[in-house]
């Protein structure tokens, strides 16, 4: 068994491009990571995945538009 940890942080912005250059730039160790079946990129940062994607009318941009997703080993 394993700590529960953060797997993915999705950050909505208005535009995804130059916000993954942002994310690239404030995290210089992080590597881009292209999802090979839709052609996704995003961050990969010690393990956790930084996913910048374009905000919308149901999840607005800035910190109300960051969703964090667990890595748990059981949710019961």
């Amino acid at each position: 068994m394993h700590l529960p940890s953060v797997a993915t942080v999705m950050v909505h912005v208005s535009d995804p491009v130059a916000g993954l250059a942002w994310y690239e730039k404030a995290f210089p160790t992080a590597r881009r990571q292209v999802i090979k079946e839709s052609g996704f990129e995003c961050l990969a940062l010690q393990g956790t995945r930084i996913e910048v994607v374009k905000a919308d009318d149901k999840v607005s941009s800035g910190a109300s538009g960051t969703v964090v997703y667990w890595q748990v080993d059981d949710l019961f």
